[in-house]
């Protein structure tokens, strides 16, 4: 289920291949899971002790940049904070997540 994705460059018709986002992984004190994915739209579970909950995201990509001298490969990204309500929400259940996801488009 976690498969690279692949874009073409349309200036130079090269093949891009993006870093997928881990289907788990661990972000300010809590674990993500991937619940459920297709195309750019994907589920994950949000958990910290007690605590669950489900963000709902359409995945972004980008075609690789260097900063500070480095090279950042191309990859996939998870929406930041300032993107919430406008590529990600949080959903308190997963009857309301899968219903915020099947409304975005693949």
């Amino acid at each position: 289920m976690n498969t690279e994705t692949t874009t073409e460059n349309t200036a130079t018709k090269a093949v891009i291949t993006h870093k997928p986002i881990p289907q788990l992984f661990n972000k300010k004190g809590y674990t993500y899971r991937q619940i459920k994915r297709e195309g750019n739209r994907a589920i994950y579970e949000e958990t910290r002790g007690d605590f669950t909950a489900y963000e709902v995201v359409k995945i972004g990509k980008h075609n690789g940049y260097t900063m500070g001298g480095s090279y950042i490969e191309p990859s996939e990204t998870y929406p930041g904070s300032s993107l919430w309500g406008i590529l990600g929400w949080t959903c308190t259940d997963l009857d309301s997540a899968t219903t915020r996801y099947n409304t975005l488009e693949v």
